[in-house]
């Protein structure tokens, strides 16, 4: 489970991917979860939300991993940018396991 200030940085390095800013989707995980960054990422990775893009040189956001950052931004405002540890959210990507 994600605590909200986890989600915020997960919910920043996604925005970053979709935009197209893979080595800053990298840094936001880094800063958001310190060591276990690779962790998320790998988590990401498995779950469908990302993967390396062709050349390898960075990442691609997926329809899983849009979904995802979609319902932490909505999350995020409903609880009105409030940081701590509040309503966790499972890093799953599926919709049935996302909501705790």
């Amino acid at each position: 489970m994600l605590d909200r200030a986890a989600q915020g940085w997960l919910a920043r390095a996604l925005g970053e991917l979709a935009a197209s800013q893979s080595r800053r989707f990298e840094d936001l995980l880094w800063l958001g979860f310190g060591d276990e960054w690779m962790a998320v990422l790998g988590l990401l990775v498995r779950d469908g939300g990302v993967k390396r893009a062709a050349t390898n040189d960075g990442w691609v956001l997926l329809a899983k991993g849009e979904d995802l950052r979609r319902r932490l931004v909505e999350k995020t405002e409903r609880a009105g940018g409030a940081s701590g540890s509040g309503s966790g959210l499972a890093i799953g990507l599926e919709p049935a396991q996302a909501e705790a």
